[in-house]
């Protein structure tokens, strides 16, 4: 755990850009409408009373890591602006940094053969924004250099080849190979692979030829699978490479070249693969499967390639045997990791919990150096949930999940791997959908423990979208996709049993569902905008049995994104201002209405004091019981969502919790307003 005191200097820091303190809560500002300073304010009713309680979640968290001789270069992610860090490996200590403003992320990072520019490669795709750049080492507190834009590619993967060619590519249909040319500072697209692709996932380069990785990452059950192709950089020309065994993983994950061998580790829910290939001659290549759903984060050294196989489970590929077996570490907890290196006879892990491990291999020991501590940047990052229950509100980030105490205002980061996509307060215990294919978790405040896995779900449905409680069976239900094959399975969980069911695609082959909420015994399930059926299928559930008792049609052709049950009335929110109300009794939609100008894209709904509230990244809103009119009660919010997808919870109070830029703010509504 990490805590947080006005005293630290990540604090200071964060004090200076104007954002409040962590702290006892008497040094929080509980203020009404009229006395708030910004322009939110003014339009929120004096009654309503709203606290800021300071930035929701802190912590240097990392999406890639990229080794050039002594010096790991990593890359932040979701904090603005965004950072890539000089993190010098002798000294422990970060010794330079440049940042992109409205980069968001970044997977891709690749020095020219001398050493002089760090290459970038950015995930936001926003119109006119460049997502390519380059750092000058030479001059390590210099801003990074725009380079230019290609096309509308999110960029996940980047290479340099030997003679200072910039190779990269990213998330677009089809996937392009992208081509910057360091002399004529033009970027080209050089072709596509394979048509049906999601995008470029991984790439490495030679004098001659480039090496193209891509698959189906995020794309359903309709991409291809995984594409491994040799650019012959004379001729234009993609030739495939791609051993047989390794036809049905979903994507290439990451490549390596290391002398005439080029390292391949592949991704799949079901099992992946690590392969090396002879670059003289492509046929002439060995292959081991392993049972973890990913291959990423490589680091080859000798004959060994260290890599993750999924969070907190690093693994040695011995390439001269191709045998696979874990690396082990009494008390080390890596979480996910986004790079290797190898340095003083070490591996160094980067983890996503905002440290680098130093690993001793032979003494089966390590050390660690905290980022922020070591001199990176202390950014509130954007937020995957907000959930409130027992006294503390929840914030959820990557690797991280601030615990805010309601009481006393204390901050302490809690670590859980991937990310928390949705939590639920309930039985005295948080209960998290936990990305990528981690199934549900919970945490127990006052034992003095992490949170852990409660239950697992199938390994192919990886993305928990929804978490609730059914009071009446006493269960825990969470709604999760598969991101390769679409379609969402929902999870039961017995906590008195420690017993899991899931049933399998309630809502039909393809079908996901982002929402689910339960009443009095029955599961609603939200449906999305994939498979057959009507978009946005509203569908109530046994969850005892996994039987469909009866299904509407919203008719908005738009994914669900928030329920909620208040009386005889189901209450159900849609992409794109959809916005329906169900009588459960007579199985009919009894409203319709359009609030895309409080609701905005995506909306998401919560029960409090016996009134429905909902919030988008415009406003916190209540829904009249009677008339179904939309009062709002905070506007301007601009919620830091991760994704997009707004959330909004209530304590046994009744106060309401969500986000206000990258802050956390409690709303009081008096039960007489």
């Amino acid at each position: 755990m990490t805590r947080y005191s006005s005293d630290n200097s990540p604090l200071t820091e964060l004090s200076r850009r104007g954002l409040l303190q962590f702290g006892a809560a008497g040094a929080l500002a509980a203020v009404t409408a009229g006395a708030l300073a910004d322009p939110a304010s003014a339009a929120t009713p004096r009654e309503v009373l709203v606290t800021d309680l300071g930035p929701g979640v802190v912590q240097f968290g990392s999406k890639s890591a990229y080794q050039f001789e002594d010096t790991i270069y990593i890359g932040s992610r979701n904090v603005e602006p965004m950072f890539v860090i000089a993190y010098h490996i002798p000294s422990g200590r970060v010794v330079g940094q440049t940042s992109i403003p409205e980069g968001r992320s970044t997977q891709s990072l690749g020095a020219d053969p001398t050493g002089r520019y760090l290459y970038i490669g950015t995930e936001n795709a926003a119109g006119g924004i460049p997502t390519l750049y380059r750092w000058d080492l030479h001059n390590p507190t210099s801003p990074a250099e725009p380079l230019g834009r290609a096309g509308e590619v999110r960029v996940w993967a980047l290479a340099v080849a030997p003679d200072g060619m910039v190779f990269f590519g990213g998330r677009e249909p089809g996937g392009n190979l992208w081509q910057f040319d360091p002399a004529t500072r033009e970027i080209t697209a050089l072709g596509i692979a394979e048509p049906t692709a999601t995008g470029a996932r991984a790439i490495a380069a030679t004098e001659s030829t480039v090496y193209f990785g891509a698959g189906n990452t995020l794309g359903g059950g309709e991409a291809s699978k995984a594409v491994l192709a040799a650019y012959d950089r004379a001729t234009g020309e993609f030739t495939s490479i791609l051993p047989a065994e390794l036809a049905d993983d979903d994507t290439i994950r990451e490549l390596r070249l290391e002398g005439d061998r080029l390292v391949v580790g592949t991704a799949n829910n079901t099992g992946s693969h690590v392969a090396v290939i002879d670059i003289n001659d492509p046929s002439s290549y060995k292959v081991v499967r392993h049972d973890g759903i990913t291959t990423k984060a490589m680091k080859v050294h000798g004959d060994n390639v260290f890599f993750l196989a999924r969070a907190n489970n690093a693994r040695i590929c011995d390439l001269s045997t191709m045998t696979v077996s874990p690396l082990q570490v009494d008390g080390l907890e890596l979480g996910e990791v986004w790079g290797m290196a190898w340095a003083q006879d070490k591996l160094h892990a980067v983890s996503a919990y905002g440290f680098v491990a130093h690993i001793d291999l032979q003494a089966l020991t390590a050390t660690r150096t905290e980022l922020i501590a070591a001199g990176a940047p202390a950014e509130p990052q954007l937020a995957m949930s907000v959930t409130a229950g027992g006294g503390f509100a929840y914030v959820a980030a990557n690797g991280a999940i601030a615990r805010h105490s309601l009481r006393t205002g204390e901050v302490v980061n809690l670590i859980a791997p991937g990310e928390t996509k949705d939590a639920i307060w309930a039985d005295q215990r948080l209960w998290m959908g936990q990305y990528s294919g981690l199934g549900l978790w919970a945490y127990t405040p006052g034992q003095g423990q992490e949170p852990a896995q409660a239950a697992p779900l199938p390994s192919d449905f990886n993305r928990p979208e929804c978490v609730t409680w059914d009071e009446t069976n006493k269960r825990v239900l969470v709604v999760s996709l598969s991101d390769a094959a679409g379609g969402s399975c929902l999870g039961v969980y017995n906590p008195a049993t420690d017993d899991m069911t899931v049933y399998d695609r309630p809502l039909g082959a393809g079908k996901s569902i982002p929402a689910i909420v339960a009443h009095e015994g029955v599961a609603y399930l939200g449906g999305g905008d994939t498979g057959a059926g009507p978009a946005g299928e509203i569908a109530a559930v046994d969850p005892l049995t996994g039987k469909v008792l009866w299904s509407l049609d919203p008719e908005h052709n738009a994914p669900v994104t928030g329920m909620a049950v208040l009386g005889k009335h189901l209450y159900v929110v849609l992409n794109d201002g959809g916005f329906r109300v169900v009588d459960l009794a007579k199985r009919s939609i009894v409203h319709r209405a359009d609030i895309s100008e409080h609701g905005g894209r995506r909306t998401n709904l919560v029960v409090a004091q016996g009134r429905v509230y909902g919030v988008s990244s415009k406003a916190l809103f209540r829904i009249d019981r009677r008339t179904f009119e939309l009062d709002v009660l905070v506007g301007e919010l601009e919620g830091a969502w991760y994704g997009g997808q707004p959330h909004i919870s209530a304590d046994e109070r009744g106060r309401l919790y969500t986000l206000k830029d990258r802050n956390l703010i409690r709303v009081e509504v008096p039960r007489r307003f």
